[in-house]
């Protein structure tokens, strides 16, 4: 009976503990209401990853922590919402990383197309370079946290006429984001590379300014680009890295408890929804595929993997020589460990060699 006794009390005794210690721990936590800004429509997975991390900020405040999401551009476009969250106007925002290379230059080697051939590199990549060493300076650099990234897909090429090899792309008006990467790799492939803001793509397309686009098949669909550009070809030539980022003076005026949730809802929200990227990615293939009865029409055409082999064995000794020290001697050596450099260093100018040399790289 008194051992009965004594285990019923240290039961109790733990049971007290515990609600004391997590009491300890909230009591830290003070009510707050955040808000993220996306330039994405609600049914894109920007809005996903916005609502999985406002319901981790939520369970893991108990409740005090709410986040109301802004989508479709409506508080502005990338860069002037990087410049709320440094403001303290705005607590969160995703952003693609080349629209971050304004305030700082450490996101250079995942906006180079043609780079990582898959995603378990480009995670790789993340886990080894980015996370450990970029992030801090993404801290000095641009006063801004950053919480995690993701890749939201890959992004393919879609085209008013057919075309089932880079061949065809010479000559071709392509449009691309305003960064020297992109533009050099399109032009070391033939096409004309024509800077375009996104939000003019689709007329551009309807008025013949452009002949192709790219992005995310999911965005393909989403924003009905079919209509102008009914083919789209599966070149799979770069990731759309997207950055979490959250507001260094906010993050500053809030507890270790509150900024401890913060960092760990974050990371768990981007990495949630990168590891269900493919699922994302089916479901609107699915979804134009269901169009096609309504009339839509449009053609899915698969680039051949030799073309792909192709056209990065082109592109990136290019991209190497021009832009090999944008990358930083941390991915250098990463790209070297992993082979991505070897194959191409009868193709690099002295002037490269020189640099690796001097780095103690090769």
């Amino acid at each position: 009976m008194l051992n009965k006794n004594r285990i019923i009390i240290s039961l109790v005794i733990f049971g007290i503990v515990a609600i004391l210690l997590t009491g300890t721990t909230l009591a830290q936590v003070n009510p707050h209401i955040f808000h993220i800004g996306l330039v994405h429509s609600n049914t894109h997975i920007l809005h996903r990853t916005g609502e999985t991390l406002r319901d981790l900020l939520k369970e893991k405040s108990d409740g005090k922590i709410n986040l109301i999401i802004h989508y479709a551009g409506e508080l502005g476009n990338e860069p002037e919402m990087t410049r709320m969250l440094q403001a303290g106007t705005l607590d969160f925002t995703i952003t693609n990383t080349i629209s971050f290379d304004s305030f700082s230059p450490v996101f250079a080697p995942l906006n180079m197309p043609f780079l990582f051939p898959d995603k378990e590199a480009l995670q790789s990549f993340y886990e080894k370079v980015i996370k450990p060493n970029r992030f801090p300076q993404v801290i000095e650099d641009a006063d801004v946290i950053p919480l995690g990234l993701y890749s939201s897909g890959w992004r393919y090429m879609f085209a008013k006429e057919p075309i089932d090899s880079y061949e065809g792309f010479k000559g071709q008006k392509k449009r691309v984001m305003e960064t020297p990467y992109h533009i050099e790799a399109w032009k070391a492939l033939g096409a004309n590379p024509t800077p375009l803001p996104w939000g003019e793509l689709y007329t551009a397309l309807q008025l013949g300014t452009v002949d192709m686009g790219a992005n995310e098949f999911p965005t393909y669909v989403l924003s009905k680009f079919y209509e102008v550009s009914p083919y789209i070809i599966t070149t799979q030539h770069t990731q759309t890295p997207m950055i979490l980022i959250f507001s260094k003076k906010i993050y500053d005026s809030l507890t270790p408890e509150e900024q401890q949730i913060i960092k760990e809802a974050g990371e768990e929200a981007m990495a949630y929804w990168w590891n269900r990227l493919g699922e994302y990615e089916q479901e609107s293939m699915d979804a134009l595929k269901e169009l096609s009865g309504y009339g839509e029409k449009f053609e899915i055409i698969e680039m051949p993997e030799e073309e792909k082999v192709k056209a990065r064995e082109t592109v990136l000794p290019i991209l190497f020589d021009k832009f090999m020290k944008d990358l930083g001697l941390d991915a250098i050596k990463w790209f070297k460990e992993n082979g991505y450099i070897d194959p191409y260093l009868d193709r690099l100018s002295e002037d490269t060699m020189n640099y690796l040399e001097e780095n103690s790289i090769y």
